[in-house]
């Protein structure tokens, strides 16, 4: 599962259609949260209520702090949704103590043991399966909260017999500029089928050389309305 969202409707969650539906997913192998912003954590209490515990857990660990000052805030004005959402994120995946916090790539444990290699669907050899490479700074980039939240966001490269995607979270600006300057990052991702578009296809994170570089297929961008979005300037490219 990549990211928590969810949307304004109350009856609908990803995670329980997901559940109940003809999928009928009832476990998680590998929960990837690319930052916890509130519309990518908002289905955090439906896991719990399922208890759809993953196995492996990837997030930005540099989120904490920051996620502990907005916590506050929010205790302050009452905003229960993300005050569930918070603590849930805060302290009961906590219990993921040794989840791989990868920087920039390759995670220690690909080929490291028998053990490791139950966590992979390829077992650990790449053209048996599905393979997963994260990157992301570690560095607090950005003025306020909201920016730096933002700029934390892991970057996913999914590779899954040879059809690769790449989701990048909300990357702003100021993160783009990091990852571009990451050449094992740029190279692991370049012309990747699928990119699910940073920040929902805003165009504060646009940039164009980075979407050249990438060259996708299709790409993907996961927001309510196309409002916002700027799907011409990723058709230009």
């Amino acid at each position: 599962v990549l990211d928590c969202g969810a949307n304004e409707d109350p009856d609908f969650s990803p995670l329980k259609w997901l559940n109940t539906s003809y999928y009928g997913m009832n476990s998680i192998d590998y929960l990837i949260i690319s930052h916890p912003h509130q519309d990518h954590i908002e289905d955090l209490d439906m896991m719990k209520k399922l208890g759809l515990k993953p196995s492996l857990l990837q997030r930005p660990k540099q989120a904490t702090e920051v996620v502990e000052k907005n916590l506050e805030e929010a205790q302050e004005r009452g905003k229960e949704d993300y005050i569930e959402d918070a603590e849930y994120y805060l302290n009961v995946l906590d219990e993921y103590d040794g989840d791989p916090d990868v920087y920039p790539s390759n995670p220690d444990w690909t080929n490291e043991s028998e053990a490791a290699s139950n966590y992979r669907a390829d077992g650990g050899v790449p053209e048996r399966g599905v393979t997963f490479h994260h990157f992301g700074t570690d560095e607090l980039i950005g003025s306020d909260n909201y920016q730096k939240l933002n700029n934390l966001s892991r970057v996913t490269l999914v590779n899954c017999h040879g059809f690769t995607m790449v989701a990048m979270g909300d990357l702003l600006q100021g993160g783009i500029d990091e990852l571009k300057d990451n050449d094992e990052a740029m190279n692991a991702i370049e012309d990747t089928e699928v990119l699910v578009a940073p920040h929902h296809g805003r165009d504060t994170s646009f940039d164009r050389d980075l979407v050249s570089h990438i060259n996708p297929d299709l790409v993907v961008f996961s927001d309510k309305t196309a409002e916002h979005t700027v799907s011409d300037k990723y058709g230009q490219e």
